[in-house]
């Protein structure tokens, strides 16, 4: 999936990477995005990466850097291909397509129609920033959401990304939502998409779990990865109300085990969960 809309006409060099498994061009996407490279895109079953690199900043770099810059990570194949004067924005909304959850939500980027037939429909342009509905886990994190009350409910949304999952939550009642991310980029996008869908509730901080303080969050939602969800799941339960649910995603089926072993010490009981194209999503409560 396209990440940033460059909206300058120029000339490209996409890198085309094949990896043999999508966690490793995840990595990759998130090393190389530190590098120069403005944008990505993301095959459907996520193995392949395509890099853009604006010859407006310079020599497009050798594929032995490109390799030495994801050490531990290096891609199978690296083909190297020129797009001539690419108008980038035309590019993401030609690829771009709305995201439907069943007929609950929907969420679209400002250049599509609206339509009708969906509980909550929701604006979000991505940047840089993940997080459309798109992937596998954000889906999983709306379809679990649409069986909570948020009514009056204050929520923490950790690993925020573009905001959506703390924008659907003001949207289903929630009194307030904490949206946090590490990356700039993400921060600035989440307040920009917040504004977009008109939410006067969510607000978003940069940073990590020390960003999260006290609470007490009645809901909270974490998209992130197995590694930073078995070190935050602590931090979540200081902040938890009594009565708390949680929602985490963004690990795979055999990790389950895991995260359910490293919840159990506080309290959490598992609710359901769900399996989607090799992830899986979990929902937990006291």
């Amino acid at each position: 999936m396209p990440t940033q809309s460059p909206e300058t006409n120029s000339r490209y060099w996409v890198y085309r990477l094949d990896f043999d498994d999508v966690s490793k061009a995840e990595i990759a996407l998130a090393l190389l995005g530190e590098t120069g490279f403005e944008s990505f895109e993301q095959s459907p079953d996520g193995n392949r990466l395509d890099a853009y690199w604006d010859t407006h900043f310079g020599p497009a770099p050798e594929s032995e850097a490109i390799r030495a810059w994801l050490a531990g990570f290096e891609p199978l194949e690296i083909s190297l291909e020129t797009l001539e004067n690419i108008n980038w924005n035309q590019e993401w909304e030609s690829r771009f397509e709305p995201v439907e959850v069943d007929s609950f939500c929907r969420i679209r980027a400002e250049f599509h129609p609206s339509k009708t037939g969906f509980e909550y429909e929701l604006l979000i342009q991505p940047k840089m920033s993940f997080g459309t509905g798109h992937h596998p886990t954000t889906h999983q994190m709306i379809e679990l959401m649409r069986s909570l009350d948020f009514k009056a409910k204050s929520v923490l949304d950790m690993g925020c990304g573009t905001g959506v999952l703390a924008i659907l939550a003001e949207k289903l009642g929630a009194r307030e939502a904490m949206a946090i991310d590490n990356d700039p980029w993400c921060e600035e996008n989440a307040r920009e998409n917040a504004r977009r869908n008109e939410c006067t509730r969510v607000e978003v901080r940069l940073g990590g779990g020390e960003q999260i303080g006290k609470g007490p969050f009645d809901v909270i939602l974490a998209n992130i990865n197995r590694n930073i969800l078995l070190e935050q799941i602590p931090l979540y339960s200081q902040s938890a109300s009594p009565q708390a649910e949680l929602l985490l995603s963004g690990f795979y089926p055999e990790d389950e085990a895991a995260l359910l072993d490293c919840s159990e010490p506080f309290g959490w009981k598992p609710v359901r969960k769900s399996q989607r194209n090799g992830w899986s999503a979990l929902h937990l409560n006291r």
